[in-house]
């Protein structure tokens, strides 16, 4: 059995050489593979104030379909995409590739929220304090760096385990799309608290001209389940004199 790629088309042919009578080898039939496409959104899920638009892109030829309420694209809910998307309420956007080869790729799905949808419909962390509620960054120039450390304590009496920190900025009218501007870096290494222990990360602040928003996002997990998402306010610009 052997396996033959295409250099022009990346198909695969798999075949399987038989011997026949008189110990000929009879000629090899090839099954054809197809690649899987991938599918991506532009830009990704995030918490929003201005609507977006938002572009799918597949890296073979083929098809995009997708749904705004999460229901899965490949089914009759499916709409066909044929150019930007405009999202100017929360969605659930659910996609997928459909090659003209016939392969479907992996389902994905991207969320776009309201700030205040945002922080209505996460569970708030029961088991976490951090050190700060809100956090405003004032630069002197465009482009300047700014950083905080951030502390966060388990409060509770159960472990937990720090399962993701991300800053998100809301997008804005005007603004680059997926312009980053509030980010964190030097993540703690060791993500699981015992009651009462602490631990630190640095958020930086890229600086804008123009006033920036975003929320500093905590999800975290107890040891009987998920504890929930602890949010602190992020804002940031440049110090008007």
């Amino acid at each position: 059995m052997g396996i033959t790629r295409s250099a022009s088309t990346g198909v695969c042919a798999m075949y399987l050489a038989l011997a026949g009578c008189g110990g000929a080898e009879e000629l090899p039939e090839p099954i054809v593979i197809a690649p899987e496409p991938s599918v991506a959104a532009h830009p990704r899920g995030q918490i929003f104030e201005n609507p977006l638009e938002v572009k799918l892109s597949t890296d073979l030829p083929g098809d995009i379909f997708y749904t705004l309420d999460g229901s899965d694209p490949r089914g009759p809910k499916g709409k066909l995409y044929a150019g930007e998307i405009t999202i100017d309420s929360p969605a659930k956007l659910s996609f997928a590739a459909l090659s003209h080869q016939g392969r479907w790729s992996d389902l994905e799905a991207e969320f776009y929220e309201h700030p205040e949808e945002a922080y209505r419909i996460l569970p708030q962390a029961r088991n976490l304090r951090v050190s700060d509620d809100n956090i405003y960054f004032f630069a002197e120039r465009e482009g300047q760096i700014m950083q905080r450390t951030i502390t966060i304590r388990s409060v509770g009496l159960q472990h937990i385990y720090v399962e993701d920190i991300y800053a998100a900025t809301y997008a804005q009218r005007g603004t680059p799309a997926g312009q980053v501007v509030f980010y964190v870096v030097e993540q703690p290494s060791a993500r699981f608290l015992a009651p009462g222990e602490s631990m630190t990360f640095t958020v930086r602040y890229y600086a804008t001209k123009i006033l920036r928003r975003g929320a500093l996002v905590i999800k975290t997990d107890a040891s009987n389940g998920q504890d929930g998402y602890y949010l602190v306010d992020l804002a940031g610009r440049i110090h008007l004199f």
